[in-house]
């Protein structure tokens, strides 16, 4: 009895929504239309900007630092996947 309280009361603090819940939400409906390929063509695009930069004689600094946006982009992908993984698992439990 005393665990389907716990439960009970935990899913009545889960179903309550923050602002920044929301605000997540919201940011993470629009990040699931992107497809996953945009984001490697981006980081892919990034790392040959950043050789042709970095193999220039006057713009090294700059291809390093075109050159640093690989990761950044391909963590933005990552996180894009797992969104959309969560929401497939979630609209298969729901069913």
């Amino acid at each position: 009895m005393e665990m389907e309280k716990a439960i009970s009361n935990q899913k009545n603090k889960m179903s309550i929504k923050y602002p920044t819940e929301l605000a997540n939400e919201v940011i993470e409906n629009q990040t699931k239309k992107i497809p996953n390929l945009v984001f490697m063509a981006l980081a892919g695009a990034s790392i040959l900007g950043s050789a042709l930069l970095t193999f220039s004689k006057e713009k090294k600094e700059l291809g390093n630092f075109v050159g640093l946006w690989a990761p950044t982009i391909l963590l933005l992908g990552l996180y894009n996947k797992i969104v959309k993984v969560e929401d497939e698992l979630l609209t298969v439990v729901k069913k």
